[in-house]
């Protein structure tokens, strides 16, 4: 039979009975059913080896299963409620275990001051003031040494004995006791100060402190940390160093085509003549950064702080020009300027294939051999090839040329009858190698549907509905938030982060979207997506 060929299995040890394909098969030790009650015995032998949660934790541990059915190092989120002000709350024992109190005594004591519960737990334990770094404890400080512990995770400020340097770092981020600020290590390792941020660039007088690093003068001027500066106009930005020297100005006074965006058109000149940019003429009255007429393809290049909200770019921009470019045939290719940066070579990748001037290897899919793909080579592969990198998934299906793996098809479970194509990346071109990968899939999987989304940003869906997915409904604009110079995850800036993060702004009476604009963390709106769904006949 062959290995994408689903047959029935039966299992010796409990008489399951389960389709599966011999190449999925290969990947589990066990049937499905025996797997659970394995991986159930795994984990009561687990807690019965574990060492024990803590004797205070079991007196506020009120969850309707047994702590004693848990181990220490659990991610069992079990129920709490604190001992000291009685509110309950959900966390993990393991997150409990090492050291995370009650939240609501950490918010009022953040208010009033004083240390949290949790770090006089730990400072009773292990104090600060039994080490000799407790020498460098800056008055500034609200607390003593004697109520930090020495794990404490909180920023504190410190006073360097050597050469007077006020600097912030958490007691746990000091390793060792032969402790050095930031300007006495550069000096160790002959650093001269002369090549320090604060005298090699007169742009370092618009450097804005910032906690983690408030002295200027620890900052090489080559160093590739990014820093906070503000302009004459009162403009702030995220920058490195090594950056503001090459000539990087504020993003917001610039009224200029960026180095970036030349840097991309510069590339497209290289893999075609007929190159047309920065025109109004085509989808007015929006521009097109570079326009390619013979291939009726634009080449978008998207600043990050210029296609933010703080910009004027609200939900709908990006969302309506790709619209207006639809509407005349215009198939849209967006770079990023991050991905600019950071994936250089796919992002020329992917634009030298839109214009179907690759010069990248060919290979037929037919040729190739189907196999299963371990996570780890996944994530990898996707890292190196698909422009959005690695995601969660819960099966990998790739084609290999001999050894060499040249596709790779992710597919995650939705429902019991839906799965979701979330990943189809490949490291040349391959022929048929969608086509084929999906079938193969969806004989291992047997699913009923198949959903996947072609984002507007770089897709125009035609692969999906060359192997006969349909269109299902168009997707409103999602969002990213502009942090330091990246595009982050917003569901790393919910208002759980702004309450408890000490370095951002925060009243109990914002929003999540204000408490972003206050602390000058824009959105950045996508270009919508298309869903598409393809019916496995039954």
């Amino acid at each position: 039979m062959p290995a994408s060929q689903s047959g029935w299995w039966e299992c010796r040890s409990c008489g399951n009975l389960w389709q599966e394909s011999q190449s999925s098969r290969r990947l589990r030790k066990w049937c499905r059913k025996c797997a659970g009650k394995q991986g159930a015995e795994v984990n009561r032998g687990n807690a019965a080896t574990a060492s024990r949660i803590a004797v205070h934790l079991q007196g506020e541990w009120i969850d309707e299963k047994p702590h004693t059915s848990v181990s220490a190092k659990s991610n069992y989120k079990a129920a709490w409620r604190c001992g000291t002000c009685g509110h309950e709350w959900r966390a993990t024992v393991k997150n409990r275990s090492n050291g995370s109190g009650c939240p609501r005594c950490y918010r009022l004591s953040d208010k009033t001051g004083a240390a949290s519960a949790r770090s006089r737990a730990a400072a009773k334990s292990d104090p600060l003031s039994d080490y000799p770094i407790a020498a460098w404890w800056s008055d500034r400080n609200p607390h003593t040494p004697e109520g930090v512990s020495r794990g404490s995770a909180e920023p504190a400020w410190w006073n360097c004995s050597t050469c007077g340097t006020e600097f912030s770092r958490t007691p746990k981020g000091i390793r060792g006791e032969a402790v050095q600020c930031e300007a006495c290590s550069y000096t160790h390792r002959g650093t001269s100060y002369a090549a320090n941020a604060a005298t090699a660039n007169p742009l370092s007088e618009e450097l804005r402190g910032q906690l983690v690093d408030p002295a200027l003068g620890v900052t090489s001027a080559g160093s590739n940390t990014k820093l906070q500066w503000v302009c004459a106009d009162g403009h702030m930005w995220w920058a490195a160093p090594k950056d503001r020297g090459r000539g990087n100005g504020c993003p917001a006074c610039a009224k200029h085509i960026s180095r970036a965006e030349i840097e991309v058109a510069d590339f497209v000149r290289t893999l075609t003549g007929d190159v047309v940019t920065s025109t109004r003429s085509v989808i007015a009255p929006n521009e097109l950064d570079i326009y390619i007429p013979s291939k009726n393809i634009a080449v978008e290049f998207n600043g990050l702080y210029w296609h933010s909200e703080d910009a004027g770019k609200d939900r709908h921009y990006h969302q309506r020009k790709w619209q207006r470019c639809a509407d005349k045939g215009i198939q849209m290719v967006t770079v990023w300027e991050d991905d600019w940066r950071d994936r250089r070579d796919i992002c020329q990748r992917m634009i030298a294939r839109k214009l179907g001037v690759s010069q990248e290897r060919r290979l037929n899919a037919r040729s190739l051999t189907v196999t299963a793909v371990d996570r780890v080579e996944v994530r990898d592969f996707l890292e190196a090839n698909h422009i959005q990198g690695a995601t969660a998934m819960s099966e990998a299906f790739g084609l290999r040329d001999g050894g060499e793996l040249v596709a790779v098809m992710c597919m995650k479970w939705r429902t019991k009858t839906e799965v979701e194509l979330v990943r189809f990346a490949t490291s040349v071109i391959v022929r048929g190698g969608h086509s084929r990968l999906l079938k193969h899939a969806v004989a291992a999987m047997q699913p009923q549907r198949v959903v996947t989304f072609a984002d507007h940003a770089v897709s125009d869906g035609g692969l999906y509905e060359q192997c006969g997915f349909i269109k299902d409904g168009e997707l409103r604009p999602d969002y990213t938030y502009y942090f330091r110079g990246e595009r982050v995850h917003k569901f790393l800036f919910r208002l759980k982060r702004f309450r408890n993060d000490p370095n951002l702004l925060w009243d109990e009476s914002w929003t999540e979207q204000q408490a972003a604009a206050e602390n000058k963390i824009p959105r950045i709106w996508d270009y919508g997506k298309t869903r598409y769904v393809l019916d496995i006949p039954g």
